[in-house]
């Protein structure tokens, strides 16, 4: 949610003042008036990354399973086709939660199984007869 009222009313006091000043405190009031327009989740956003603390918004698994007798956790992200790909978020995000102990696992339609991330999108092993010899004219 944006800054109260007052703070906004502020803001605009600031910026009508702005001719007057010197250019550092010209890109002090600027700064100031970034940090009022930004929303509480974009602010909170900027000062974790300030921090070096990684943070992740998209990519997120499209369910979470709990196995409440065995105590176990996994992922489950569900495609429409074999042939759809896993977005670099999403590679992202599932390298993350693996390494925090979490398998994730995708299920589409044709396998009817989960299937290890990592795996998702290879093509299946078939069959194939060796190559042929090319011919000599």
């Amino acid at each position: 949610m944006l800054r109260t009222a007052a703070q906004l009313h502020q803001l605009v006091a600031k910026i009508h003042s702005i001719d007057g000043r010197s250019a550092d405190e010209k890109s002090e009031t600027v700064a100031f008036a970034r940090r009022l327009t930004l929303t509480e989740e974009q602010f909170f956003l900027r000062a974790l990354t300030k921090r070096y603390i990684r943070v992740f918004r998209s990519g997120w698994p499209d369910f979470f399973l709990e196995d409440t007798v065995a105590g176990k956790v996994m992922g489950v992200e569900v495609k429409a086709h074999w042939g759809d790909r896993l977005s670099p978020a999403q590679r992202e995000m599932f390298a993350a939660l693996e390494r925090w102990g979490m398998p994730i696992y995708v299920w589409t339609p044709r396998t009817h199984a989960l299937v290890p991330w990592k795996k998702f999108g290879l093509p299946y092993k078939r069959a194939t007869r060796p190559p042929r010899k090319p011919r000599n004219p």
